[in-house]
């Protein structure tokens, strides 16, 4: 898994590229944690490269996500494709994380209510 992070206007866009498994998922969170670095901290994570995804790397989405909550930060996973969209829908954590259907809707739910 590919990981960049680029500073945008009051967030981070963090995106991803290729598989995030168990092979994947330590790199992907030793590229995102360290972001966490004041309380306060918004992300918003680019799925739409994430071709594929499987149980270590659902975990690691929710581990990032609840790491967030604990550091009073945030984070929004945007623009999931079809295959990692449906498995999360499949395992209803759409009802749990903070997804968008794209980038601009993210950072609308970012800026538009807190948690």
């Amino acid at each position: 898994m590919n990981v960049e992070c680029a500073k945008a206007d009051g967030y981070t866009l963090v995106t991803c590229k290729g598989r995030l498994t168990e092979l994947t998922h330590t790199p992907f969170e030793i590229a995102v944690y360290p972001l966490f670095d004041e309380e306060g901290v918004k992300l918003v994570v680019d799925l739409a490269g994430a071709e594929w995804v499987n149980s270590e790397g659902i975990a690691a989405l929710v581990r990032l996500f609840n790491e967030a909550r604990t550091r009073k930060c945030r984070v929004v996973y945007a623009a999931p494709n079809e295959f990692v969209d449906q498995v999360l829908q499949t395992i209803r954590l759409d009802q749990y994380l903070d997804i968008a259907p794209s980038h601009e809707d993210a950072v609308a739910m970012l800026f538009g209510s807190e948690g």
